[in-house]
């Protein structure tokens, strides 16, 4: 998933479920934000550039996309495309 895509995830608020916003929380602090501390002396250019990422944060990472996945109801195989129309029609839609 691109750098793109993931900060739709993570600027989505008001239109999100409490119960989705916080299993998106959790598992980005236990994931994510855990292999991140690893590295404290990196830089976020070199943690999230695809080709120097530690393979810690990129498995951490790819975790956290599937998790985001499952929340949402998306299919594991759905294009980048499709995911970003779908969350965008979520502002229009009515909160839950």
């Amino acid at each position: 998933m691109s750098r793109e895509a993931a900060s739709v995830f993570e600027n989505l608020g008001s239109d999100t479920t409490t119960a989705v916003r916080s299993f998106l929380q959790q598992a980005t602090t236990r994931g994510v934000g855990g292999r991140r501390k690893l590295y404290p002396n990196s830089s976020f250019a070199n943690l999230y550039d695809e080709t120097t990422m530690p393979p810690e944060l990129r498995k951490a990472r790819q975790e956290n996309a599937r998790a985001v996945m499952k929340a949402y109801g998306f299919k594991p195989d759905m294009s980048e495309l499709k995911i970003v129309a779908k969350l965008m029609g979520r502002y229009g839609a009515p909160l839950d």
